[in-house]
């Protein structure tokens, strides 16, 4: 293992349980809060994996998702292997790519391969899956079974890298652009958010309070949202700032300035 891309907390009825995506493309599971590990075979094993090539960050496994509603399924992405979906607690994986492009392949659709960013679902909708992929966003309203291209025609670029989805609409949506794979920098060098309040069907720039001339560049997992109603949105930047919204993304200020670059962010609510 090289690194550890993500460790995702369990579901409501799996107390002692957390899973960890990482590098090269395993899944590792704990039911005794972190005290000890086990890697998830089937998927390590899966007769689909040699074929997998890594992305730029290396083969990591960097988006693990957990179906609320059902305790046997989930989801998990790597960089380039595609979205993978278990229905049976991790004994079978299948992957569930159709309508996903894979530019860089000979085949621009294939079963597998493509290079997932990042994925994101609401608890309140587990069929519904919205993904930042190499070539576009996509959705799924099938629990993966097929994605509908949610950028083309409506975004100015189709690269970037992380997404979430609002904590208390379901089809509010977030991502952060950049020109293209060559040109890994702010759309037009001004850095901005877009959101689309209605699944990716329209989506409007937000950027108030943001810097108007700004390369910025966001990686995967550096974008959070907190659990708020009128939610709190977070983004941190290879250069080492922190943005913040306290409405939703109608208005943007800087938190910290000056950090190291930042890879990874997370929020949550404390009770005091």
């Amino acid at each position: 293992m090289v690194k550890v891309w993500n460790i995702t907390p369990r579901r409501s009825q799996e107390p002692s349980v957390l899973y960890a995506g990482a590098q090269p493309a395993s899944l590792f599971i704990s039911k005794d809060r972190g005290e000890t590990w086990d890697l998830n075979e089937h998927l390590f094993d899966h007769p689909q994996r040699g074929k997998w090539n890594p992305g730029n960050g290396g083969l990591c496994l960097h988006t693990i998702l957990l179906d609320p509603a059902d305790e046997k399924r989930m989801y998990i992405a790597v960089s380039a292997a595609g979205c993978y979906r278990t229905d049976d607690s991790g004994v079978t994986w299948t992957p569930q790519n159709k309508n996903v492009r894979a530019d860089f392949m000979p085949d621009k659709f294939p079963e597998f391969g493509q290079c997932v960013h990042k994925m994101a679902m609401h608890p309140a909708t587990p069929n519904v899956l919205y993904q930042q992929n190499h070539c576009g966003i996509y959705r799924s309203d099938n629990f993966g079974g097929d994605w509908v291209d949610i950028g083309e025609g409506k975004l100015p670029s189709r690269f970037g890298f992380p997404i979430a989805v609002h904590p208390a609409d379901p089809k509010t949506v977030y991502v952060v652009l950049e020109e293209s794979d060559e040109f890994r920098m702010s759309v037009e060098g001004k850095f901005a958010v877009w959101r689309s309040r209605d699944a990716g069907n329209s989506w409007k720039k937000t950027s108030a309070g943001l810097p108007e001339r700004a390369h910025l560049d966001v990686l995967r997992e550096a974008m959070a949202t907190d659990s708020f109603g009128d939610a709190g949105i977070y983004i941190g930047t290879n250069t080492g700032q922190l943005f913040y919204s306290r409405n939703s993304g109608d208005s943007w200020d800087l938190m910290a300035d000056y950090l190291p670059p930042i890879q990874s962010v997370e929020a949550a609510v404390v009770e005091t």
